[in-house]
């Protein structure tokens, strides 16, 4: 919850909502910011698994498996 609040107060919480019709997508700069606060709420360990995925969403999807 507190990652959706953390994308929320930056206005990129559809970074880890699935894409819908009409949907902007985020600009490079939104996508890498969300990829940096997703990784500060999780495990170093996840961390490195996952360092070279570029994707908010599909980091997203990797940790909710």
């Amino acid at each position: 919850m507190d990652l959706k609040v953390s994308l929320s107060l930056r206005g990129i919480c559809n970074a880890i909502e699935a894409p819908k019709q009409g949907d902007v997508a985020l600009s490079e700069p939104q996508n890498y910011h969300a990829l940096y606060i997703i990784r500060n709420y999780i495990h170093p360990n996840l961390k490195a698994e996952y360092l070279m995925e570029e994707d908010p969403w599909a980091l997203w999807l990797n940790l909710q498996h």
